[in-house]
């Protein structure tokens, strides 16, 4: 998606941090892959990763003087959070990793480290993560 000749101010609803707010991370995994995706970007004075507040979904902004340019998702928070590098692999039994569909996977990254650890329990008992969303 492309927002080219609006400020970080014109987009104030659509982006959280853009201006320097802070951002209300949901899970320590998510607080890690944005520190990794981040130090991914290096030290560029014209991009940024932020929260898109409509989708939540973490993107770069790419500014000049200012003016925001370009929008992309972040392919490095995305594998982060993708690959559950933090220790909340989702595995059943040792060397038994659980395989999640496309739909279960948006599921699992929207759920609390500890929400994580409880449905890992509860896939290990024999549910699915469907049934244990649906269950609270």
């Amino acid at each position: 998606m492309r927002f080219a000749l609006l400020g970080c101010a014109g987009l104030g609803l659509l982006l959280a941090g853009c201006g320097g707010e802070e951002i209300a991370f949901r899970s320590d995994q998510e607080r890690q892959c944005y520190a990794q995706a981040n130090a991914a970007l290096g030290k560029s004075k014209n991009k940024r990763l932020v929260r898109a507040q409509q989708t939540g979904d973490f993107v770069v902004v790419t500014q000049v003087q200012g003016i925001v340019r370009d929008i992309k998702p972040s392919p490095e928070f995305d594998a982060c959070m993708a690959s559950n590098s933090i220790g909340l692999a989702p595995q059943v039994s040792e060397g038994a990793p659980v395989q999640f569909t496309g739909d279960e996977l948006v599921i699992w990254n929207s759920l609390s480290d500890q929400a994580k650890k409880d449905a890992l329990l509860f896939i290990q008992q024999g549910g699915t993560l469907s049934q244990f969303v649906s269950q609270g």
